[in-house]
């Protein structure tokens, strides 16, 4: 600005008129922080409550009546029920009626994942996360194999869905309020993701865009995830009986 202003003083037979533009009217400024700081920046009174699905809210209010079923079909009460020649059916019985999953000593298997070298707890994780040595690894990749090549041998065919979802996605938001599970959630870019703890659900999704006629009927898909999570309470949590992030077909 200086500078053309000498230069209209200094010249005297040049009319100069001055107008506003191709100034600089306003400028912004951005920083960008790294990625995990970044997904921290916002907080609110609900940030620090962990969200609680309505399937999960509504089980805890549930009253159940358990009552076994004898061959003849008879139905009893299981407080009624003599379990003198069932002691394994007891067993069974006590334990998903008391609804108790928390654990009052390790079970023997525990010792024997180490011992063998097949599984440990990896202490750089979140409970529940196990590290499958390569005896493990070996096992499971059997197991897996075992399970794919029966899949197939139905007739089903593999795919392969995302491990995260949008919580509000209406279809997510409809199945995450009916299904009782603990969610690992992640916050991206404006979007509540929870990672998934099955995979039914994407293959719902997925064969709602295919163009299927009866001719395809029953159409058949198969996924073995690697990984499923859920976010099971610390108490019920040990060795491979109960996990956070698990293998399932």
């Amino acid at each position: 600005l200086k500078i053309l202003k000498e230069m209209q003083e200094s010249s005297t037979d040049i009319e100069v008129t001055r107008a506003p533009f191709g100034w600089t009217k306003a400028f912004s400024i951005q920083v960008k922080g790294h990625p995990l700081a970044e997904s921290s920046k916002v907080f609110s009174k609900e940030s620090s409550k962990e969200k609680t699905s309505t399937a999960l809210e509504s089980e805890s209010k549930i009253k159940s009546y358990w009552y076994i079923m004898t061959p003849d079909g008879k139905m009893e009460e299981i407080e009624k029920f003599n379990f003198s020649n069932h002691k394994q059916l007891e067993i069974l019985a006590k334990y998903e009626s008391a609804k108790k999953r928390s654990v009052d000593e390790p079970p023997p298997h525990v010792n024997l994942m180490k011992k063998l070298a097949i599984a440990d707890y990896e202490p750089a994780s979140d409970s529940g996360n196990m590290r499958f040595y390569p005896n493990g690894r070996l096992i499971k990749s059997q197991i897996e194999q075992y399970v794919t090549d029966k899949i197939r041998d139905y007739g089903g065919v593999e795919v392969e869905t995302p491990i995260m979802y949008d919580s509000h996605h209406p279809s997510m938001e409809s199945y995450f309020n009916r299904f009782p599970a603990r969610q690992y959630s992640i916050d991206s870019e404006g979007k509540h993701l929870f990672l998934r703890f099955a995979a039914c659900f994407g293959q719902f999704l997925m064969a709602s865009d295919f163009q299927l006629s009866y001719k395809n009927l029953p159409y058949k898909l198969y996924e073995l995830t690697r990984y499923s999570f859920r976010r099971e309470q610390s108490g019920e949590l040990v060795g491979l009986r109960r996990l956070r992030a698990f293998t399932m077909p």
